[in-house]
């Protein structure tokens, strides 16, 4: 089984594209080796698989020991919650493999969502959501004793894998899902923090989406009228405040979230983002390594942190974490060669670590990509001393409305550029905008 469709083994929903397994508001990810081991098992149909022929599966023309397998097959076991003693998915046979016990099953209504949603059956564990007693003159809250929402959950989860992946169309079509879930099931508060989080990126890093910023501090709100205690509406707040330059109420938002959920990588992330809006490279460094170590096979934090070092003058530190950021986005690559963001960072890390020709040589179909990040390209063109080009690209999106003057300000792969003409020329139709 090589498809990149969701599927259920059990209760649990799988997304090989994104390698997370989720159970309610639960996610984790698996590493590349134990989701391949995965689905080498779901391919066999029940059949035993013996070690040597998941050994083949998972770690094609290299050798190496059973303990890496046995290491997968927990890892899985754990995402699955499953236990070896008393298997309910994963059953070792002795002397001759592992076999899977649970059928997967297609995320079939997730499908369907995409067209309307279908109905699909409810889980067997209900959540409520947060119930509040308004006072004289408060807004509206929502109360629902609905048993969990499954299907808004898988949709979630899709919408969420895409903007994960970021670029234009990958963000473009996570915003486009989490509408429709918001539209077709308002009550579900996740959605309206993921749109709000979307149309911010958006916002950031193409330009402005129309009224983008008024509506995604619309659906936070929204998202903490229905959980008062969601880390993810709060961090999404926090985000959106910090792009419209509030630092103060920003900061108040990403406390919350954290204090409600200080193990979220997600929040950490986001706030090693606002760090940079602010020029703050203390608190983006902090912020993103911490969402590095809570996420083990993130990349994209640890190359913005390397960028970070290196904004307060740590170079030690900076190559650093673009050493940690190359080792995983390697092993990113194997399942995801064409990943735009995983071979820019690539490149970005690899001159931090001295290797410049390794990074030139990814620069050519960087810049012939179908869905390129232009900021991101102007960054590293800055950095490798092409300075009419990275000014270029930065010209481009200016003209297609993107406005971001502090972090054009604050940006340090963008040093090179500052002496220039067209660059002071760039900053002031910014400020002027």
């Amino acid at each position: 089984m090589v498809s990149e469709d969701l599927f259920w083994i059990g209760d649990t929903l799988i997304d090989p594209a994104t390698r997370q397994v989720g159970r309610g508001h639960r996610r984790r990810r698996l590493s590349p080796k134990a989701m391949q081991v995965l689905l080498a098992l779901v391919a066999a149909r029940g059949r035993v698989l013996s070690r040597a022929e998941l050994l083949d599966a998972a770690w094609p023309e290299v050798t190496v020991g059973e303990e890496v397998l046995t290491h997968a097959i927990a890892e899985i076991r754990k995402a699955l919650k499953d236990d070896s003693r008393r298997p309910r998915h994963i059953e070792t046979v002795h002397k001759s493999g592992y076999r899977l016990l649970s059928p997967a099953r297609p995320a079939a209504a997730l499908r369907e969502a995409m067209t309307g949603f279908a109905a699909v059956a409810e889980a067997e564990e209900p959540l409520r959501l947060a119930e509040r007693r308004p006072g004289p003159g408060a807004r509206e809250t929502y109360e629902s004793d609905e048993a969990f929402d499954v299907e808004g959950y898988a949709l979630y989860l899709t919408a969420s894998s895409l903007f994960e992946r970021g670029g234009r169309k990958n963000l473009q079509a996570a915003a486009e899902l989490f509408s429709h879930l918001v539209e077709t099931k308002p009550r579900y508060g996740p959605g309206h923090a993921g749109l709000a989080r979307t149309l911010t990126f958006i916002d950031l890093y193409f330009g402005p989406a129309g009224d983008g910023r008024a509506r995604a501090l619309a659906h936070c709100e929204t998202a903490l009228r229905i959980d008062p205690a969601s880390p993810e509406a709060h961090a999404a707040r926090g985000l959106v405040l910090a792009r419209a330059g509030k630092r103060r109420r920003a900061g108040r938002s990403f406390g919350a979230a954290i204090r409600l959920r200080p193990d979220a990588a997600d929040t950490h992330l986001l706030l090693g983002h606002a760090g940079f809006a602010w020029g703050d490279f203390a608190l983006s460094a902090a912020m993103l390594e911490q969402a590095a170590r809570l996420q083990p096979d993130d990349f994209h934090s640890l190359v913005l942190a390397a960028k970070a070092r290196r904004g307060l003058g740590d170079r030690e530190g900076a190559r650093a974490n673009a050493a940690k950021a190359k080792a995983r986005i390697d092993a990113h690559l194997l399942a995801y060669p064409k990943d735009f963001r995983a071979l820019c960072g690539r490149a970005r890390a690899s001159l931090e670590l001295g290797a410049r020709d390794d990074a030139l040589a990814l620069l050519q179909p960087l810049l012939q990509h179908e869905d390129p990040m232009h900021y991101y390209l102007a960054s590293f063109l800055a950095q490798v001393g092409e300075v009419p080009a990275a000014l270029e690209r930065l010209e481009m999106i200016v003209e297609s409305g993107w406005r971001n003057p502090g972090l054009l300000r604050g940006d340090p792969e963008l040093a090179a550029l500052r002496r220039e003409p067209r660059y002071r020329r760039l900053e002031q139709s910014l400020g002027a905008g």
